[in-house]
């Protein structure tokens, strides 16, 4: 997550957690797909960024960006509440 300051968060990547983190944020895992089904369908992964202030004043979510393998995949630039990609 990008911005200063702190801001509660969401992920779910190879664990489920809610927490406050300081902003600029950052989590690095690796995802094994399992299971026949995930192999099949992916495997979702998320977050859910708290909010800050915006440079208007108003809050907003936090930036968030999910990045596989070095390339970025998804984003809330578009003003989306969370950011979330399935991994296959």
């Amino acid at each position: 997550m990008r911005g200063s300051g702190s801001s509660q968060i969401y992920y779910n990547l190879d664990s489920n957690k809610m927490e406050t983190v300081k902003l600029p944020w950052k989590k690095t895992s690796t995802i094994t797909l399992k299971t026949d089904a995930e192999k099949k369908v992916g495997l979702g992964v998320s977050v859910v960024p708290g909010s800050v202030t915006g440079p208007d004043g108003m809050l907003r979510p936090a930036d968030c960006v999910i990045t596989v393998d070095g390339k970025q995949v998804a984003d809330n630039s578009g003003g989306e509440s969370k950011c979330e990609y399935t991994v296959k």
